[in-house]
């Protein structure tokens, strides 16, 4: 297509600039290179007035160069097609079907969510770690866990990095990657809508929580290299698993396990150190107890699955309370 306007490149992303305000270029300038602010300088000085339509066009197309950007869109058309569905209808739109109500209708992470993992990964191993990290926060923790433990191990540490570290992307062109992903995935999408609102630690915090506990561990060892202490100070201090119920004060690790299912206690105990199996039965009734040493006694074919999961669930139930401010989790060195 023809346009109106005839720009460098360094024109282009100085009108865009501008087109910025101040105070949002401000914050981008500090991501160039002395070479290129001095080209973007010299770019802006020659710049005549643009009309306001030739400002829109060029935004509109660094939008476009931003989703394209990612490899998730593959044509101009696509994103074209991706703004037109996010459109407010107007009276001449059809309505929606009867049988997709508005509120009924999936998100591109709802639908994401439901790809198989190793599918998400080759999709996902060629783009840049930042992308990856915004896309994995949309997701629920426990499928960003499996996503991020079947990445290869040297790309974990730079996307759970980007997580803690990088700015967010605003949601709507987050979710337009989102759309543009469900569509290169064949998936079939009715709505769209925009990921959690909660802090970086606290999400990274779910993932890890939610991986398993060898690959979790020897994530944070590369992790703990590469964020700065006040970060880390931060994830670690939402970082809970079911071995930190020795490290509970005992009227918190009574809130957490007393009154829990016995099946649920008799799996998660089984393989456990003596410490935490003390700790954790001299913090329920004495009838409970009882029967719960019984059973483990009497030996179990609970495969190693099975107790992996009831010790998450009893560790998710820990967190719970203390994002409610009932319990105090322990602090780490």
């Amino acid at each position: 297509m023809q346009h109106r306007y005839t720009l460098t490149t360094p024109q282009k992303a100085a009108a865009v600039l501008i087109a910025m305000g101040k105070p949002r270029a401000k914050q981008l300038l500090k991501y160039f290179k002395g070479e290129e602010l001095r080209l973007m300088i010299d770019a802006g000085h020659s710049l005549k007035n643009l009309p306001q339509t030739d400002v829109d066009a060029l935004v509109s197309e660094f939008e476009a160069a931003f989703v394209e950007g990612s490899g998730i869109i593959d044509s101009r058309d696509a994103i074209n097609a991706i703004i037109d569905e996010s459109m407010t209808e107007t009276p001449g739109d059809p309505a929606p079907k009867a049988s997709q109500p508005a509120e009924t209708r999936k998100s591109p992470w709802e639908l994401i969510a439901t790809v198989d993992n190793d599918v998400l990964v080759g999709r996902l191993a060629a783009e840049p770690p930042r992308l990856v990290a915004a896309l994995l926060a949309q997701l629920p923790p426990a499928k960003s866990a499996g996503v991020l433990e079947a990445m290869p191990a040297e790309q974990q540490t730079p996307i759970v990095t980007a997580m803690m570290t990088a700015r967010e992307i605003p949601v709507d062109r987050l979710t337009h990657v989102g759309r543009a992903l469900v569509k290169d995935l064949k998936l079939d999408n009715d709505g769209g809508g925009s990921g959690g609102s909660a802090t970086a630690p606290l999400r990274v915090a779910e993932i890890m929580n939610a991986m398993e506990k060898s690959a979790s561990e020897s994530l944070m060892k590369h992790v703990r290299e590469a964020i700065d202490p006040k970060q880390l100070a931060a994830l670690e201090s939402r970082l809970f698993r079911f071995d930190d119920l020795v490290l509970l004060e005992d009227r918190d690790r009574t809130l957490v396990v007393d009154g829990l299912p016995n099946d649920l206690l008799v799996r998660a105990l089984r393989g456990a150190g003596d410490a935490l199996k003390e700790a954790i039965l001299s913090s329920i009734s004495q009838r409970a107890r009882k029967m719960i040493e019984s059973e483990l006694s009497a030996g179990g074919r609970d495969t190693a699955a099975a107790i992996e999961d009831a010790r998450k669930q009893i560790a998710q139930l820990a967190m719970k309370l203390a994002s409610e401010g009932r319990i105090t989790l322990p602090k780490r060195s």
